[in-house]
């Protein structure tokens, strides 16, 4: 079988980026030097973009130097914007900045810094396809069907005796075809979409590369909005934080319209791409179309909720809670709980009020006044003031009760104890010599369960989860 690179057409199969890119004609800027100039722009070890400004102003060096910033003052980003040599494509290239420390006077390149880059060409033509490229993607394990690739290619070899006579003509056709199993159908919606694994030596080695692909004919486009939110249903079913780096836009005959290319989040990308990934629910292709299945069942849930219930932001303190050490986690992992807690309490029939504020004060009023007159006289009477104020109001573990007897988990004991231990980390009472790292590994784990546990029943969830917490990670019954 021919090797996969004698089947593709990189620009169908990854970003923009797998080779440096020059801008050769950059528009005149302020912030600039004057005169001739180009950039090269490359990804690095890590996949951030980075650029070299290359430049024939000999007195830009030293005027530079003498314009930067203060210290401790912010950045002004800028805009650059240039084309290639017929014109034919525009960059902009977004926030941008010149790295003083990159700069040498006298040699007239400079490291520049830009956290995205645009390429236009033809912009009144209609987008009919779009691939949004993600580094940190689920395993092959994951994807049910298969990719067929074909590449056509005609070798042809003439020879005259004179311009009348041939005297040799040789055609040969060879067509190399390769197989993958490589992507899962996603039909959740009014329209249709394809998560599908990029081939093996297009993006960085270090990470499972993927394209989510729409097209006009399946449906729709989204907007940017809705494409954001499935991209986090999907880090949420695959228990890995997928990384957007770009998309690219064709038209009907597939020629490349716009092309958009930024840096991964994150300070490493690499090292997010290295944290194992712990799916919520079975995925993986022993459990037949599980994949396919878990995410039509959660995606029209998941964009129906997803602001109401905040589970953006929850997810992202979700994500980042993965990437702390042990105890400091807690804090991070407690707010994603938290921040879902207070969108669902935010309904007015889900209350974590006992009594209306202005009707507790009013009740209280003469009373509350005697205990401010007493309290104002101790060390700490405003603080015990101001948990008399807020005493209309249920306290944490209050609240944590009641939002899962409202959504329907019944807690058990390990799940009681590792919120306690978010507590216990919280309040700075856990101290290193007091702290046994094992169950704190546990605990850590078992809030992280209970986590996918919620998100699963808000999104009205009832197959199996998976349970990282017991030995031999066992499914189990969601209700």
């Amino acid at each position: 079988m021919p090797s996969s690179d004698e089947t593709l057409l990189p620009d169908l199969e990854w970003e923009l980026m797998t080779k440096p890119l020059t801008v050769t004609k950059v528009n005149d800027n302020e912030r600039l030097p004057k005169g001739q100039k180009r950039i090269i722009i490359t990804r690095d070890n890590d996949y951030n973009l980075h650029g070299e400004l290359e430049f024939e102003d000999n007195d830009f060096g030293s005027s530079y130097f003498c314009n930067q910033s203060s210290p401790g003052t912010f950045i002004k980003y800028f805009e650059i914007t240039g084309s290639n040599h017929s014109d034919s494509r525009q960059y902009t290239l977004e926030n941008c900045y010149i790295n003083p420390d990159g700069m040498v006077l006298g040699e007239n390149k400079a490291n520049l810094f830009l956290s995205a880059l645009k390429i236009k060409s033809n912009p009144e033509q209609e987008v009919v396809h779009f691939n949004e490229w993600c580094l940190n993607g689920p395993s092959t394990a994951v994807f049910s069907r298969s990719t067929i690739r074909k590449l056509n290619r005609i070798y042809t070899k003439e020879r005259f005796e004179n311009s009348d006579k041939k005297l040799e003509s040789i055609t040969i056709t060879n067509t190399p075809t390769s197989y993958a199993m490589d992507y899962l159908l996603i039909n959740a919606l009014d329209y249709k979409f394809i998560v599908a694994k990029a081939p093996e030596h297009l993006g960085p080695i270090w990470s499972s590369n993927i394209g989510i692909e729409y097209r006009t004919e399946w449906g729709k486009v989204p907007n940017s909005a809705e494409r954001e939110e499935i991209i986090e249903l999907l880090s949420f079913v695959f228990g890995r934080q997928l990384l957007p780096i770009g998309y690219t836009a064709y038209n009907k005959d597939e020629n490349v319209l716009e092309s958009y290319a930024r840096h991964p989040w994150g300070y490493s990308a690499k090292s997010i791409c290295s944290i194992d990934g712990f799916p919520p629910v079975p995925v993986d292709i022993w459990h037949k179309d599980s994949a396919k299945n878990a995410i039509q069942s959660l995606l029209p849930i998941y964009l129906q909720k997803c602001e109401d219930l905040n589970l953006k932001e929850a997810l992202w303190n979700y994500w980042v809670s993965r990437q702390m050490p042990l105890g400091a986690n807690f804090a991070i992992l407690g707010a994603s709980i938290e921040f879902i807690m207070r969108g669902w309490f935010s309904k007015k029939s889900r209350s974590n009020i006992y009594l209306k504020k202005s009707a507790f004060e009013s009740l209280l009023s003469d009373d509350i006044k005697s205990m401010q007159n007493k309290l104002n006289k101790l060390p700490n009477g405003e603080k015990i003031m101001d948990n008399i104020h807020r005493s209309n109001e249920a306290g944490v573990m209050k609240r944590y009760a009641l939002f899962f007897e409202g959504i329907g988990i019944d807690l058990s004991d390990s799940e009681r104890a590792a919120i306690e231990e978010r507590n216990v980390s919280v309040h700075a009472k856990a101290l290193f010599e007091e702290t046994d790292s094992h169950e704190l590994a546990l605990h850590a784990r078992t809030f992280e369960v209970l986590f996918n546990k919620i998100i699963l029943k808000l999104l009205g969830y009832s197959g199996n989860y998976i349970d990282y917490t017991s030995s031999g990670w066992p499914e189990k019954q969601i209700n």
